[in-house]
């Protein structure tokens, strides 16, 4: 079985991550400043109204990753790398869930079943 994300799940990497490496570098400022960081936690976001616009989608899709259990130990602060991997992983495994009948849930839902994870440290 092969290692490709759909579209769909490709898009979702591509948001969170984006958003990530916003939040980490503060730049491009804008954007930046549009982001609302929750005051009780700060590895979660306060969502705008429902739209289709990149300032609304990447938290909502950040905090709909969060929700994974195993994903409580790692955050905003964690290494890229790592947050990417998890996120790879979680979408590859949704992805394959029902591999002989697409179905919805391949494309909209994080796998909440992700092996092995160890400590921030390690790698995965």
């Amino acid at each position: 079985l092969h290692n490709l994300l759909t579209v769909q799940n490709l898009y979702r990497l591509r948001c969170i991550m984006e958003l990530v490496k916003i939040i980490k570098s503060r730049e491009p400022r804008p954007l930046y400043l549009t982001l609302n960081v929750s005051q009780r936690n700060n590895n979660r976001f306060v969502t705008t109204e429902p739209s289709i616009y990149f300032s609304y989608k990447a938290p909502w899709l950040w905090n709909s990753f969060r929700k994974i259990p195993v994903i409580d130990n790692f955050g905003l602060d964690s290494d890229e790398n790592l947050i990417k991997s998890l996120l790879k992983r979680s979408l590859l495994d949704a992805q394959k869930v029902d591999t002989e009948n697409w179905c919805k849930n391949n494309f909209v839902e994080f796998s909440k079943v992700l092996m092995e994870i160890k400590t921030p440290s390690n790698s995965i």
